[in-house]
């Protein structure tokens, strides 16, 4: 094939190849002939455009793009080709790789479409090409390179006129208008950092163009966007920091990605320092396993350019992990030098792979904290593959759409077993139910290091809430890991809340034992000598619905999956018996993330409730079903999802079949798994991530201290931590062994364990056993006689040995010491004083166990009902309607509205068409409005019941045009808020939010105005004054991207702006994407000066309550600090603003979730508010 002129300097090429020798050898035979029979003669030889392309047996290019694989294809995205492509790009590079004009002629139809090529380039693309009109000009910059290089490759192509390729070039260079509004345009000075990910593909989607005009066509305009996008790669010189929400860990390649295509495509290799430094990353975000954090989302492209700009074939051995095809066509593929061999990273073994934060970011996050200890993750690992041991620690909020963290253990693996995994295994506290207006983003990582079988880290975070919390982490591979955390509180307060996270996989809480039981990701146990039956072997039955809708068989993980949409659905399962068995039955399930709460019966009775399905990881789990006797023959199981979890979207199940152990097999169910237990007693709070709570008083300067002992389960539940002091626990690992911080019982390090068979410490200086000069790390196994020792300089550590004290000069750093042995006495006497500690221990837990089990008692009057209704179901909105001849209640609940009077009899049974969303009594026409899934607004009459009129919601066209299709009404469908008032001129309006969208409607139901409101649907609106005599409509959207308020005025009819989001000074901004909403808007003069003030109250993964003037900037603010999701009213249930007392002064009235009622006077300075009342009850 020929290229026309691709560097820009005049020549040509003619390129002439094969994927192997004999495809070589075939190419520059069939050029040969060519050249030949183009005439000429020395010196002066002309051919024309040449092509000829002959794929391998067995290869082809599918006519259809979604087929199509991509050189960038990955786990995550597979082959969509969601960076860099579309269905337009993958047309124009089928052309160039295959030469078949079907290609080149969709290419051209797609390009200039007509009504049926946008729908296509809609339901393919959605919002890969967002200007589907002009689809050359407006792809994503996501998607976008692709276009101007495949164009470059094709465009002499003789299928084209030369009126097309007109046309196409100049669509081609209206991207120009796209890319100059993102942020690259103009660069002229390099940052301090490589950009966010939508700034990096915008610099190379911008290159790309500019590159190919500027040589073709060359202008200012294209000098100076290849300029500034060269000037914004070069960022990379400066730092290793990628800027943006880059701890959403599965986006970490695709901020690498145009970086790494810039540099292969124009030869620029400044920064590379810190380029290797920032591909850390895929090195602690490796775990060995298929839930890699960041290797799913690597693509071919970026693993192969990362090996071949690095020359490091650890890139390939990631690659190879993928499991992705090497060997299929895919479209843009490139060639690969096979001197790059796959090299397994065994450097990262046996020792912490960290990765620092670079400078730059460090300086713009204003951390306290000194750079040298300020991280962004590590992990420790024993072996490449998914068995052995694991820890990965991360040290930074970056915000985004994570839940809020420090100081988080991401991953935990102990003796092959995934047993954490996620963001929220962590501490977190509040006083009242609140935390300080300054809030920790960041933590201090402040020793972390590994000897052969031992690998410790200890962090801190100095800002967490009303304390400065540290925790230290030692984990004995394959033994256990021991968490000490200490806090010391900075105020006084009677309502301390710590709560401690653990995201387990696989993990259940009990009670009685004070421990969380971890099943883990250990492979399946032999059930020698059981009675197994498989639920797709089974004959099932399913309701309420037909099994087409409910039930979907998952081969490949051998379960039958319930898709629970309701309480109560269900599912039955038969098994035949051969003969009678007396034995434990247990239902065989897969746990998973998004797995409901469970109901168990056998042959029609119940035989378990309350089973929690969730696991953070796909893991097999086995509900005991107790011991029964059954007759040969038929029986069934049924399994009942009864409730959804609280921080859960769906509710299903996974049925893997029933299994019996007959009386006399010994083989367990499964795994015993592993326990975490506490040294305290806690109440948890069972779910997803399990958090243990404790209550109690706290003074300034005090310090409480935690452990928890996570370790393999024991058959007879012999495992234990137990507090016998404030600095220490009695552990049972089953051996007795004692955990310490600072000094007890004759030890003194910041951290130890003592057992009867080794010792683990950090900065030890004393113990019975040992002793040292100076601060040293030890790991001593007593029956081998290796004594491991870490120190930061030239000490003597003393050992007690059978010998009588042996002093033992170590120098800086890490060495073993062989044959060093403890004296048979004093191991005795310690065994004999640990066993003494053990015993009273736990009679003493089950003590407190049992008290904490009692009730609480109260001493309050109840509350009785006054009128009692019966709707038929769960309500889904309500609204209170004031009139004349007697307030009314309407309730909503499925397709009816029920309007019930004071006395609870039912005045009317409103029926609709769809689903009820939401209810609005418009009191200035006398009509309830009810909002609905199906896009209807209605209204009714409440004097007749009939309805008066019915509007139907349409999408504004702009938001179609946006191009963002999981904005759509297609993703969001029907009416979402519904709000009344007078808005323009002297008229009350009707007010609908749905997708993106607003529309005012009047009294009749009649379209006034609709237009867009990005990005979100309206679900709670205030009017307020606006400038003049105008009126501003602030709207308040959910779903949501960023949480601030939408304004638009009664006069020009649009929307004027975003506001009324942050937070003053002094305070620490806490946002998010997607993460948080409005429980309540209320504008009221709350400090008495005449003006009035927008008071907010924020829900979500951050919560908060923050009073802004009129202008929308933030006076006063009280955080209340993180939730667990962002679901509506998770955290904040409720907000009003009154005068309690009748002193002039507003109040501000919070209910939060964990039961607190929360006061703030409305001119406290720092928006700190006091708990005037507790309930017990959250609910």
């Amino acid at each position: 094939r020929t290229l026309h002129n691709p560097f820009g300097d005049g020549r040509n090429a003619i390129l002439a190849g094969g994927s192997d020798d004999a495809g070589v050898t075939a190419a520059a035979q069939a050029l040969v002939a060519l050249l030949q029979g183009a005439g000429g003669r020395q010196g002066d030889l002309s051919v024309g455009w040449l092509r000829e392309i002959r794929l391998a047996d067995g290869y082809s290019v599918p006519r259809a793009p979604e087929e199509m694989n991509v050189w960038e294809e990955s786990r995550y995205y597979g082959s969509s080709g969601y960076f860099g492509w579309n269905i337009i790009s993958k047309h124009m590079a089928a052309y160039y790789m295959t030469g078949d004009e079907y290609h080149a002629q969709e290419f051209l139809r797609l390009s200039f479409p007509d009504a049926e090529a946008i729908a296509e380039i809609e339901r393919l693309d959605g919002e890969r090409i967002e200007n589907k009109h002009d689809p050359l000009a407006g792809p994503y910059h996501y998607s976008a390179h692709m276009m101007i290089l495949f164009w470059d490759l094709i465009e002499e192509d003789p299928f084209f006129t030369d009126e097309q390729r007109l046309d196409i070039t100049n669509a081609l260079s209206r991207q120009l208008t796209h890319r100059a509004k993102e942020g690259v345009y103009g660069r002229m000075q390099p940052a301090s950092s490589v950009g966010g990910r939508h700034a990096d593909w915008s610099a190379m989607s911008l290159w790309t163009l500019a590159r190919y005009f500027d040589r073709d066509y060359p202008a200012p305009v294209w000098q100076a966007s290849r300029e500034s996008a060269e000037t914004f790669f070069s960022g990379i010189e400066n730092s290793a920091w990628f800027a943006g929400m880059n701890d959403h860990l599965f986006w970490y390649t695709s901020y690498y990605d145009p970086l790494l295509d810039y540099m292969v495509m124009s030869g620029y290799r400044g920064g590379m320092d810190n380029l290797r430094q920032a591909l850390k990353t895929q090195d602690i975000l490796f775990t060995g396993q298929e839930s890699d954090w960041g290797l799913r989302a690597s693509s071919l492209n970026f693993l192969h350019r990362a090996a071949y700009i690095t020359g490091d074939g650890r890139f390939i051995f990631y690659r190879d992990r993928t499991g992705l095809d090497t060997d299929a066509l895919r479209l843009g593929q490139s060639w690969w030098p096979d001197a790059i061999e796959a090299r397994p990273p065994t450097e990262l073994l046996d020792t912490w792979t960290m990765q620092p934060m670079p400078e730059p970011m460090w300086r713009a996050r204003g951390s306290d904290l000194p750079l040298e200890q300020q991280f962004l993750w590590g992990t420790w690992r024993t072996t490449l593959d998914g068995g052995g041991d694991l820890m990965m620690i991360k040290g930074h909020n970056g915000g985004g759409r994570l839940p809020y963290h420090t100081f988080s253990l991401m991953e935990q693996r102990l003796a092959g077993s995934t047993l954490l995994k996620g963001y929220r295994n962590q501490i977190i506290t509040s006083a009242d139910g609140m935390v300080e207006p300054i809030v920790a983003m960041d933590a201090a990582l402040l020793d972390h290091g590994a000897l052969d079988g031992l690998a410790w880290a200890v962090g801190e975070v100095p800002k967490m809430a009303f304390a400065n919390w540290r925790r230290s982490i030692v984990q004995r591979e394959g033994r256990y890991t021991l968490f000490a955390d200490d806090l010391t509180f900075r105020t006084d307060s009677d309502n301390m809340k710590i709560e401690t996270e653990w995201q387990a996989v696989g993990g259940s809480w009990d009670g009685k034992r004070n421990a969380l039981i971890v099943q883990g990701t250990a492979p399946e146990a032999t059930r020698d000598g059981w009675l197994e039956f498989a639920a797709l072997e089974s004959d099932l039955t399913c309701g309420p619905r037909a099994a087409e809708e409910m039930l979907s068989r998952l081969d490949s993980i051998d379960i039958i999956l319930l898709k629970a949409i309701d309480p109560g659905d269900w599912v039955e399962m038969t098994f035949t018996l051969e003969e009678p068995v007396t034995g434990q039955v247990y239902a065989d399930l897969l746990d998973f993330t998004d797995r409901g709460v469970l109901r168990l019966w056998l042959d029609g009775e119940t035989v378990a409730e309350g089973v929690n399905h969730y696991a953070a990881a796909a893991t097999r789990s086995a509900a005991d079903l107790g011991q029964h006797t059954l007759a040969a023959g038929e029986h069934t199981l049924r399994l009942e999802v009864m409730a959804k979890r609280p921080d859960a979207e769906r509710m299903y199940a996974g049925l893997l079949g029933v299994s019996i152990r007959p009386e006399g097999i010994t083989t367990e169910a499964s795994n015993l798994g592993f326990e975490f237990h506490p040294s305290e007693v806690m109440q948890a709070q069972p779910g997803g991530v399990v958090v243990m709570q404790w209550l109690g008083s706290a003074r300034e300067g005090q310090q409480r201290r935690f452990f928890h002992l996570l370790a393999p389960r024991v058959a007879d539940d012999r495992l234990g931590c137990y507090q016998i002091a404030e600095n220490a626990a009695i552990l049972a690992l089953p051996g007795p062994a004692l955990a310490l911080t600072g000094q007890h019982s004759g030890s003194s390090a910041e951290l130890a364990v003592l057992a009867t068979d080794h010792l683990v410490a950090l900065g030890l200086t004393d113990s019975p056993l040992l002793s040292a000069e100076a601060p040293v790390t030890v790991h001593w196994d007593f029956a081998s006689g290796n004594l491991q020792v870490f120190a930061t300089q030239a000490t003597s550590v003393t050992a007690q040995t059978a010998a009588g004290p042996q002093t033992i000069a170590v120098q800086s750093g890490a060495q073993t010491l062989e044959g060093i042995s403890p004296a048979p006495a004093a191991l005795q006497t310690l065994g004999a004083q640990l066993s003494e500690l053990l015993a009273p221990a736990g009679d003493e837990r089950e003590r407190q166990i049992a008290a904490a089990a009692q009730p609480a008692e109260f001493s309050a009057a109840e509350m009785s009902a006054s009128v009692t209704g019966e709707i038929g179901g769960a309500p889904v909105a309500s609204e209170v309607i004031q009139r004349e001849d007697g307030d009314l209640m309407a309730i909503a609940q499925g397709q009816t509205v029920h309007v019930l009077a004071a006395d609870g009899s039912e005045r009317h049974a409103l029926q609709t068409d769809g689903a009820i969303r939401v209810l609005r009594w418009w009191a200035d026409h006398d009509l309830l409005l009810v909002g609905c899934a199906d896009e209807k607004v209605i209204a009714f009459d409440l004097n007749t019941g009939a309805r008066k009129w019915e509007f139907i919601s349409e999408m504004d066209q702009a938001v179609w045009e946006a191009g963002k299709q999981y904005w759509f009404k297609s993703a969001y469908p029907g009416i979402h808020g519904l709000h009344t008032g007078i808005f323009i001129g002297g008229e009350s309006q009707a007010l609908v939010g749905s997708a993106c969208t607003l529309e005012i409607l009047d009294h009749e139901g009649e379209l006034i105005k609709r237009m867009p409101i990005f990005w979100g649907n309206g679900w709670k609106f205030l009017i307020v004054p606006g400038p003049g005599d105008s009126r501003d409509l602030l709207v308040a959207r959910w779903p949501n991207g960023t949480d601030n308020l939408a304004v638009v005025n009664s006069e020009s009819l649009r929307e004027v702006g975003k506001r009324f989001y942050g937070v003053p000074s002094g305070h620490t901004m806490v946002g998010g994407w997607t993460a948080q909403n409005r429980t309540g808007i209320e504008w009221v003069d709350v400090n008495g000066d005449d003006a009035p003030e927008l008071v907010s109250a924020t829900n979500g993964v951050w919560n908060r309550v923050t009073v802004f003037d009129a202008g929308g900037t933030p006076l006063h603010n009280a955080q209340f600090g993180p939730g667990p999701n962002n679901r509506p009213y998770e955290t904040m249930r409720d907000m009003s603003v009154a005068d309690l007392d009748g002193d002039g002064d507003m109040e501000i009235i919070v209910a939060i979730s964990e039961g607190l009622i929360g006061g703030a006077r409305s001119r406290v300075p720092q928006g700190v508010g006091n708990a005037v009342a507790e309930f017990a009850d959250a609910a």
